[in-house]
């Protein structure tokens, strides 16, 4: 059971995800991959978190592969609660609103899901509560 990536990303609703923060664990694969891997772990962690909606918990695997070894986890916690920290002067309420703050890991394909998503939660309840 290994976990590859974890990431806070931004995805306005109708936009392109952004990556606020994440941490990589790529020391099972050679110092050569290792770029081409984070390249990759962050490309498809901002489109995974484009395509979930509110208050959504989804595992993805690659569409092509069924035996893919990486399967991704994202939560989009959705709601009010997103809103701490989000206001200024010059958005509207729908600006914040559809501004969503989401939890992506990116695990092996034997970590169990429910732990996956128990690390999403309170990984996502620290991001916002310090920022």
């Amino acid at each position: 059971m290994r976990i590859y990536s974890l990431a806070i990303v931004k995805a306005p609703q109708g936009g392109s995800a952004k990556t606020l923060a994440n941490a990589n664990d790529l020391s099972s694969f050679s110092f050569y991959q290792r770029g081409t891997l984070a390249e990759f772990l962050t490309f498809f962690s901002g489109l995974v978190a484009e395509r979930a909606s509110p208050g959504e918990r989804q595992s993805f695997t690659d569409v092509d592969k069924q035996d893919s070894e990486y399967v991704f986890h994202v939560y989009n916690r959705g709601g009010e609660e997103q809103l701490a920290g989000m206001f200024h002067p010059s958005r509207t309420l729908n600006q914040v609103v559809s501004d969503l703050v989401l939890a992506v890991m990116v695990a092996d394909k034997e970590y169990p899901r429910r732990p996956a998503f128990s690390v999403l939660t309170k990984t996502l309840e620290a991001f916002t509560s310090r920022v």
